[in-house]
């Protein structure tokens, strides 16, 4: 009985959330399908990679490494999917997607959760203030379209986006906990 109110919660929600994305104007989305294609867990990691060297040479240590223990937590969205197995929606896009995976959670909005929240954080912590808050509010702001891009080419549910969301902050809020010597 519980999971059956739980399965119709999921169901609304994922209707209601799918007919505000909807809104966005479909001339919008190529740039969606594009954003995808430029903020893959991979590019995140390599982006990772590369600012945790830079942070490393600049003589932050111990934030380099919790950026390394990030890029590390990457992949755990993809055992996440074999876990759950939930199918993709039955669109267009997601039928023509040329790697097959499962749909949650969605690993473009879980890498861009992990990595964007690391990244703001290494800005609040290095960048002069306002300019650390700025760029941190721009870096939600990136990871929200992220994920709503993911609903509007129909390559995820939202319930998928929103689970990637919270289980992207909750890791790295555990990431950033790690005390290092």
């Amino acid at each position: 009985m519980l999971l059956r109110h739980i399965q119709t919660f999921i169901w609304k929600y994922d209707k209601y959330f799918a007919d505000v994305v909807a809104l966005i104007p479909a001339s919008l989305h190529r740039y969606s399908s594009r954003l995808g294609r430029m903020t893959l867990p991979s590019i995140w990691a390599i982006a990772l990679c590369v600012v945790n060297v830079i942070i490393l040479v600049g003589g932050y240590q111990n934030l380099a490494i919790l950026g390394f223990i990030v890029v590390a937590c990457i992949p755990i969205a993809t055992v996440m999917k074999l876990l759950f197995r939930r199918s993709r929606p039955k669109t267009i896009y997601a039928q023509n997607m040329k790697i097959k995976s499962y749909s949650f959670p969605s690993s473009h909005a879980y890498s861009a959760t992990i990595a964007g929240g690391y990244l703001s954080l290494v800005c609040l912590a290095l960048l002069p203030h306002p300019l650390g808050i700025i760029v941190s509010a721009l870096l939600a702001l990136f990871i929200v379209t992220i994920g709503l891009s993911r609903v509007h080419v129909g390559a995820h549910y939202p319930t998928d986006v929103t689970g990637a969301w919270i289980f992207g902050a909750t890791v790295l809020y555990f990431v950033t906990q790690i005390s290092i010597p």
